[in-house]
């Protein structure tokens, strides 16, 4: 694993750090946020779309912090590029998608379909993730066997 250093996070934005590490981006990307925890579902779901650009979308109603999960661009690097000359260095990377979304881009939608994941940026979410999206994580991938035992479902 590689890691990239932003030097300037403390006045950009996660954009400004992809936009550091476009030199590692020659195939197809997958990019997550490190504060989602997510059913793994959600990410095979995304694997599967063929599209060039996907997000996982769940419809429900969302605040502006609510990114998710893109699959499958590496022509992401060329708007983040203009963005970033263009001084729009505190940006959110939403707004990268909203200007690919105008030039004409298709962004294809996968839905969560109702698989558990939380965006955990305060305590509060952290305690709803222990008590409740982990557990429902956990019990979808373990069944009872015969026995009485629990036994891991594999995919």
């Amino acid at each position: 694993m590689k890691y990239i250093y932003n030097p300037f996070f403390d006045i950009t934005n996660i954009m400004v750090s992809l936009w550091f590490a476009r030199g590692e981006m020659k195939e197809e990307l997958i990019f997550s946020y490190s504060d989602i925890v997510y059913d793994k579902q959600i990410l095979l779901d995304l694997m599967e779309n063929k599209h060039d650009i996907v997000m996982a979308v769940d419809k429900k109603p969302t605040d502006e912090e609510s990114e998710k999960v893109l699959v499958d661009y590496c022509g992401l690097i060329k708007e983040l590029d203009e963005m970033v000359r263009e001084g729009s260095l505190a940006s959110y990377l939403t707004r990268a998608f909203e200007r690919l979304a105008r030039k004409g881009y298709d962004i294809h939608l996968s839905s969560t379909s109702g698989n558990s994941w939380i965006e955990i940026d305060f305590p509060e979410e952290l305690e709803r993730a222990r008590k409740e999206i982990f557990p429902a994580i956990k019990k979808k991938y373990r069944s009872d066997s015969q026995d009485g035992t629990r036994e891991e479902r594999k995919y």
